[in-house]
């Protein structure tokens, strides 16, 4: 973007940048929250404006196509890679299991009953309970404000997460097959932003790949803090219950002097410094390639227990509908057909 620098000490810089404004805000989540409000919907923006100069119907056309060619994998296509990219393409792996704790940081549902995570520096210690609370499930009252709840989830995650997530990928795909395939480039490794940036050049020059290419840089910094906030405060959360609570509070007893407050930053510096000695390795597509399948096995595996979870432990008023466990069904067998992929290819090919 600039022309000048070494890749290691720019990656150095950001994940700097990424403790500063983690230590910046009283409360975590609130700075990152805000920064996804101006930065998603103002990328959003850019690419439909960029996709009314280079896209046609035949070209939209042929994305719809491709997106609906289901059970089919094209030739040539590394099914590591694949699965990486279906899996980092939502929040995949163990970050939709942060999802509840960012929605408690917002004091949203029950969270309201629950402390947040404040920074040790800025902000004032808040008290968080190990393992929440339960309401009263007879109470109609309860159950009213519950379904409310379940309907507020279902447009969060829903229309502004998939379907906005889902339009994204749809016109990057669709805007690549119109730009880049006719010129024979072929997105691939770490060279996908740069290559991309010829979508924005293609109609706007220079300025236009600088744009991309500055705008690129800001949602995968975004994306990179969210991975870090979320891999902090699964590690911070396991902790903190199991310190306070169940069977392995010897174990864990040592931290049951540190709140969840301390917990989170301590580890979000560890996490960090982690980050910054693995950039060395120099491998961060094999890394992330790694990553990808590990999570995409993880899906397979947390999604039928999620599935046993919801319908046995919740009282049956609060269980999931008939609807919602066959998704989750489908959901279960989608992730358990690429592991075995993944498994065939690696070791009986």
């Amino acid at each position: 973007m600039f022309g000048f620098g070494d890749h290691y000490v720019w990656s150095l810089l950001t994940l700097g940048l990424v403790l500063v404004l983690t230590f910046s805000g009283r409360v975590a989540y609130v700075l990152l929250e805000r920064s996804l409000k101006i930065l998603v919907p103002l990328f959003f923006a850019l690419l439909v404006t960029i996709s009314f100069y280079n896209l046609s119907a035949s070209d939209l056309i042929a994305t719809l196509n491709g997106t609906l060619s289901f059970g089919q994998i094209p030739d040539g296509v590394d099914i590591n890679v694949l699965l990486t990219a279906v899996v980092f393409s939502g929040a995949g792996g163990m970050m939709n299991l942060a999802v509840s704790l960012w929605y408690r940081d917002k004091q949203m549902g029950m969270g309201a009953y629950a402390g947040r995570i404040t920074n040790p520096v800025t902000g004032k210690d808040e008290a968080i309970a190990a393992t929440g609370y339960k309401f009263d499930e007879n109470d109609s009252e309860n159950l009213r404000h519950w379904r409310g709840w379940m309907r507020f989830v279902g447009i969060d995650q829903g229309l502004i997460f998939f379907l906005l997530g889902f339009s994204t990928l749809f016109l990057l795909s669709a805007n690549a097959y119109a730009v880049l395939s006719p010129r024979g480039l072929v997105p691939e490794g770490l060279d996908v932003a740069i290559v991309q940036a010829e979508i924005f050049g293609n109609v706007w020059g220079p300025f236009g790949t600088k744009l991309f290419l500055f705008m690129a840089f800001l949602m995968l910094f975004a994306v990179m803090w969210t991975i870090i906030d979320a891999l902090t405060r699964i590690i911070a959360d396991i902790i903190h219950t199991n310190a306070a609570v169940g069977p392995h509070t010897r174990v864990f007893g040592f931290f049951a002097r540190y709140s969840l407050n301390k917990l989170y930053y301590g580890i979000v510096i560890f996490v960090v410094g982690s980050g910054a000695l693995l950039l060395r390795t120099e491998q961060p597509l094999t890394l992330l390639v790694i990553t990808g399948v590990l999570a995409g096995f993880t899906m397979a595996i947390y999604t039928p227990l999620l599935i046993y979870l919801n319908n046995t432990q919740l009282a049956k008023p609060l269980r999931p509908s008939v609807i919602v466990n066959i998704m989750m069904g489908v959901i279960s067998l989608f992730y358990l057909y690429f592991s075995y992929q993944v498994v065939v290819s690696k070791f009986f090919k």
